[in-house]
């Protein structure tokens, strides 16, 4: 009997882990087809498509927080439930995601050969990148109430992707400054995402343009000054402070407080 009970927990574990790798073996395969099932029977037009496609990315966003509720009376349970489901669900949810952004780029690519010039087509290519870098990026960046979040986000290859990403979107946004130079969005998006790639020279460039085309916007003038304290442009940051003080902007002095921000660095 003890034989025959170590070799059925042998064998179950053995079941288990065969089963196991090969369904994760074989998940990506089904996304690709459930993709392409898709977008065979949609009979969208190509920019409608394209829109659908980065509105289910968009769906999915904190999905694998929400696959299992319990009862209000098991509400003190709530978060240790929301981390077991982020931790079974999450990589599922980023493979998707991505391959419907990567199918996003790859449609915004066949309008942009299609229409080379038309600013739209730039735009939406450069919003599919954006996403896409979004998607590689740390989530407790935007949400630092997140309770759980998988190591892989700190990994060498999930940096070499956000990257790649980023770069490219950046390279997008260039273009459609050079048809379209005064287009709030596209400094906006620039700024943000010199913010994420370390570049805070470049940075500064785009919320001094953001500023005048905003005619000084209070919001705008404060993350500007922030960044002259933390570069050391002291002098510049002094100059914001005086008229956001002088606005009586309600974030003044907590601007001056990272007056020293460059020294400490």
């Amino acid at each position: 009997m003890l034989a025959f009970s170590l070799a059925a927990i042998f064998l179950t574990g053995f079941s288990y882990f065969v089963l196991l790798f090969y369904f994760q073996a074989k998940k990506p395969e089904q996304f690709q087809l459930l993709l392409k099932n898709y977008l065979k029977g949609s009979k969208d037009a190509q920019e409608e498509i394209l829109q659908s496609l980065s509105q289910l990315a968009s769906q999915l966003r904190g999905q694998e927080h929400r696959y299992y509720h319990l009862p209000e009376y098991f509400k003190t349970l709530a978060p240790l439930m929301e981390k077991f489901s982020i931790w079974t669900h999450w990589k599922d949810v980023h493979q998707m995601k991505e391959l419907l952004l990567w199918s996003a780029i790859h449609e915004s690519r066949e309008l942009v050969k299609a229409f080379p010039t038309e600013v739209k087509a730039h735009r939406a290519l450069s919003a599919a990148y954006i996403d896409l870098a979004r998607l590689y990026m740390d989530p407790r960046k935007e949400n630092p109430d997140i309770l759980w979040v998988s190591p892989e986000y700190q990994s060498k290859e999930m940096e070499e992707k956000f990257q790649k990403a980023a770069e490219r979107a950046v390279a997008e946004l260039k273009i459609i400054e050079e048809y379209a130079p005064a287009e709030f969005w596209v400094h906006a998006q620039l700024a943000v995402l010199y913010r994420d790639l370390k570049q805070p020279a470049l940075e500064i460039q785009e919320y001094e343009m953001l500023a005048k085309m905003t005619n000084n916007d209070q919001e705008i003038l404060f993350r500007l000054g922030l960044l002259y304290f933390e570069q050391g442009q002291n002098s510049k940051g002094l100059r914001i402070y005086e008229a956001l003080k002088k606005a009586a902007h309600p974030h003044a002095d907590a601007l001056i407080s990272f007056y020293d921000a460059f020294a400490s660095i």
